[in-house]
C-alpha cells in the first residue's frame, strides 16, 4: 500500500505547482474604459513607436505620451467626464508637442491651421479619441486601446450670419480706427490685409449683419475677417475694389 499510494501524492502536490508557473500570472489586470462608440467610429492597437493614429502622425512613445510630429496637430485633454465620440470642440489649453495618455481619458486632435488661440474654425474636420486600456506584454505597457472617431466643427450662430451677412465697401473717413468689434454674441476682428498696390488701413463697421470694410486709398486686394463664438471661428475674404462711394465688394 505504500508504494501505491506515494505516487498519488506526489501527483496531487505537482498540479498546482504547474498551474502556479503559468504566463497568465504574469500579465496583470487590464481595467478598459469603454465608450459607447457609433457605428463609423474606428478602433486602433496604438503600440509604442509603430502605429500611427490615422494620418496624423501622432504616435504613442515609451513615456505613454501621445507624441506630435513636426508640431503639425494640437491635442486637447478634455475634463468632461461622460465625452462622446461626437462631442463638439471645448476651449481649453492645448499642446503641440506631447500629451500623457490615460486609460479613460478623452482627447481631441485638431490640425494646427484649424486653430487660432483657444478657437476652432467652423467647418474644421477633427479626431475625438477615447483611450480604453493599456495593452501588455506579460507586466510591460507595449500600447493603448483606443476608440476614435471623425468630427466636423459646427456652430448653428456663425453659420446663420455668414449665410445672412452683406458687405459693403467704402473710402475711410478720416477718425475710423475699428479693426475689431465686440457684440454680446460675437467678436469681428480683421486678421490679414493684402493688397496689390501698398497697405491701406482697413476699418469695420457692423449694423445688423451688414458689414462695411472702409479703406483707406484706392488700393486693391482683399482682407480676411474672423468671427468669434464661444469656442468656434469662421473667417471670410473680402475682395476690395478702388471706390470713391458706395459700392458693393465681391466676397
Amino acid at each position: 500500500m505504500k508504494w501505491i499510494f506515494r505516487p498519488l501524492v506526489l501527483a496531487f502536490v505537482c498540479v498546482p505547482m504547474v498551474t502556479a508557473c503559468s504566463d497568465n500570472d504574469d500579465e496583470p489586470e487590464m481595467p478598459e474604459f469603454t465608450i459607447e462608440a457609433p457605428a463609423d467610429a474606428s478602433t486602433l492597437n496604438m503600440y509604442i513607436g509603430t502605429t500611427h493614429l490615422k494620418n496624423t502622425g501622432i504616435y504613442l512613445n515609451e513615456d505613454s505620451m501621445l507624441v506630435v510630429p513636426e508640431m503639425k496637430h494640437w491635442i486637447l485633454e478634455l475634463a468632461d467626464t461622460y465625452p462622446t465620440l461626437d462631442q463638439q470642440p471645448q476651449r481649453g489649453s492645448m499642446t503641440s508637442l506631447k500629451s500623457k495618455l490615460s486609460p479613460g481619458k478623452h482627447y481631441q486632435i485638431f490640425a494646427k491651421n484649424d486653430v487660432e488661440g483657444q478657437y476652432i474654425r467652423l467647418g474644421a474636420e477633427y479626431l475625438n479619441v477615447h483611450a480604453d486600456s493599456w495593452i501588455y506584454d506579460k507586466k510591460s505597457v507595449v500600447g493603448a486601446k483606443l476608440t476614435y472617431m471623425t468630427s466636423t466643427v459646427q456652430n448653428e450662430y456663425l453659420d446663420s450670419y455668414c449665410n445672412d451677412m452683406k458687405v459693403y465697401t467704402y473710402p475711410a473717413e478720416q477718425g475710423e480706427k475699428d479693426t475689431e468689434i465686440n457684440f454680446p454674441e460675437m467678436t469681428m476682428r480683421v486678421v490679414k490685409k493684402v493688397f496689390i498696390d501698398g497697405a491701406p488701413d482697413v476699418y469695420l463697421t457692423d449694423m445688423s449683419k451688414t458689414l462695411h470694410i472702409r479703406s483707406t486709398g484706392m488700393a486693391e486686394g482683399f482682407v480676411d475677417v474672423n468671427l468669434y463664438n464661444n469656442s468656434n471661428f469662421a473667417q471670410i475674404r473680402i475682395w476690395v475694389l478702388p471706390v470713391t462711394k458706395k459700392d458693393n465688394a465681391n466676397i
